[in-house]
């Protein structure tokens, strides 16, 4: 399966960092926030990464430019997973909130789409407890800061 799109759940301390690693890795990237000023807080902090990146070098500023320009802010489930490939859920270490996306998500998502949880300790089988395809459902957890992980060749630009 070829991913170029990627739904990221949540804007806070993992999901604004997966969504920019993924845009930075060549990603079209929809952020799903559930209000404005979370998506706004999830891009500022984006902005903020990426100001990093580009003081110390790893970036320049078209570079930048191009990867924000990767990120749309939604603030549906439905907006989120439109067109995704893969889909990363980050919201709080809560199962029956997990469950509950998880269960939209199986819903509205094409049978081909990952589902992916960022838990740090939740269990995959339970977390896809509701879901029709509980096989689809795996635990995709990323480092903190994960924005500042190499995506191992720079931007793509396809």
């Amino acid at each position: 399966m070829n991913i170029k799109n990627a739904a990221v759940l949540g804007t806070g301390t993992m999901g604004h960092g997966i969504a920019l690693l993924s845009a930075k890795a060549g990603l079209n990237v929809t952020m799903y926030g559930r209000t404005d000023a979370s998506l706004e807080r999830g891009f500022n902090r984006i902005k903020s990464s990426l100001k990093l990146l580009e003081d110390t070098g790893e970036l320049s500023d078209s570079e930048c430019k191009y990867i924000l320009n990767r990120v749309k802010g939604v603030k549906t489930l439905g907006e989120a997973a439109e067109n995704a490939d893969i889909v990363v859920e980050c919201v709080a270490e809560n199962l029956k909130l997990k469950q509950n996306i998880f269960k939209q998500l199986d819903d509205i998502c094409e049978k081909k789409v990952i589902l992916a949880s960022n838990t740090s300790g939740l269990s995959p089988t339970d977390i896809a407890k509701y879901t029709k395809r509980p096989e689809r459902v795996v635990v995709a957890h990323f480092w903190n800061p994960p924005q500042l992980y190499s995506t191992g060749g720079g931007c793509s630009r396809q």
